[in-house]
C-alpha cells in the first residue's frame, strides 16, 4: 500500500515523501549528517564541498523537509503542526 493511500499520512510516510522531494545531493548530505552521524567536514571531503557549504545544504534541506512534512501532516502554518513536529 502506498503512503497516504487510505486516511491521513503517517509521520513516516510524510518523512519519506519529504525526502523524495529533495534533490539527490541535498538528500545525500542530509542523511549522511543526520542519520549517519557523519561530520560536516567528512561529508565535505568526500563530496568535494567546503564545510560551510555542507552546513548550508543541511540547513536548507532540513527547512524544506520540515515544510513538506508540515503540509503533508497538518494544515499549512498551523501552530499544532509546529508543536507536534518539534
Amino acid at each position: 500500500m502506498a503512503c497516504g493511500a487510505i486516511g491521513p499520512p503517517s509521520p513516516a510516510c510524510a518523512l519519506w515523501t519529504g525526502l523524495e522531494t529533495l534533490g539527490v545531493r541535498d538528500r545525500d548530505v542530509l542523511l549522511a549528517a543526520d542519520a549517519g552521524g557523519e561530520s560536516y567536514g567528512s561529508i565535505g571531503a568526500r563530496l568535494g564541498l567546503r564545510r560551510a557549504t555542507v552546513r548550508m545544504v543541511v540547513f536548507r534541506a532540513r527547512r524544506r523537509l520540515f515544510a513538506k512534512m508540515e503540509t503533508s501532516l497538518f494544515a499549512p502554518g498551523s501552530d499544532t503542526a509546529k508543536a507536534k513536529l518539534r
